[in-house]
């Protein structure tokens, strides 16, 4: 129980994960190009040890992959 604790309070919301998945579409035109999408979750910001610090860190992330359109799945504190 007390690494469940340890996890969910201080490991799980420090983790920031910058995964890259392509996605075909069989209907999308090719004259249309690609388009990037940022899937942002599970933020925690403002829950114990996770501040705005750590909302800047993401924000560097989500700007540096360039994307067209940003996504925001929940679960904010």
């Amino acid at each position: 129980m007390a690494g469940l604790l340890f996890w969910a309070v201080f490991l799980e919301p420090r983790g920031l994960r910058n995964d890259t998945t392509s996605i075909a579409l069989p209907r999308w035109s090719v004259r249309c190009g690609s388009v990037t999408v940022a899937l942002v979750a599970d933020l925690h910001v403002g829950s114990p040890f996770n501040g705005p610090r750590s909302l800047d860190r993401i924000v560097e992330v989500i700007h540096a992959a360039r994307p067209d359109l940003i996504l925001l799945a929940g679960d904010f504190v």
